[in-house]
Parts: C-alpha cells; structure tokens; sequence
C-alpha cells in the first residue's frame, strides 16, 4: 500500500529504468537495455509525460537529471549500487 521510487540508467551500456509505485498501484513501469531488448517492458504513464514522454533509456536519464532537484534535496553525492546475478 506504499509508494516506491526506481530508478536507474547506465549510458556506458544504453540501458534506463523506472517504477513508480504510488499507493501500491502501479503507475508507471520503463525498461530499456540495448543488450537484451527482450526484456523491455513500457507500461503507464507518469502525469509529466504529457509534456516529456519517457520513450527510450535516454529519456530515463534526462528524468532524473531534470527532477534531481525533487528527489534528492540537498544531495551533494549519491551512491553507485552495483547488483550482480549469480
């Protein structure tokens, strides 16, 4: 019944995604990855998609560079979390 925030690209390998959960509801799920494009997914839409739709990784990227403001008040660093499937 929460609300949660992912969100994630890496240009050295084309890859953007975000999940917006608002209420326990799904709002908004994008997945790009240039290595295994079979795992992209598009579903939703965020109400600033009006205006600036997320169509690809980039557009992922130039989310969070444009709301990091929101996001991240006060940030002067952020963290690099590297996940490795075995």
């Amino acid at each position: 019944g929460g609300d949660l925030l992912y969100v994630g690209y890496n240009d050295a390998i084309g890859y953007g995604e975000l999940v917006c959960v608002t209420g326990g509801q799904l709002v908004r799920q994008f997945l790009q990855d240039e290595q295994d494009p079979s795992e992209d997914t598009n579903v939703g839409k965020l109400p600033s998609e009006d205006k600036e739709p997320i169509a690809d990784w980039t557009d992922v990227a130039a989310w969070v560079e444009s709301n990091e403001d929101d996001l991240f008040p006060g940030a002067k660093q952020g963290w690099l979390w590297i996940h490795r499937i075995a």
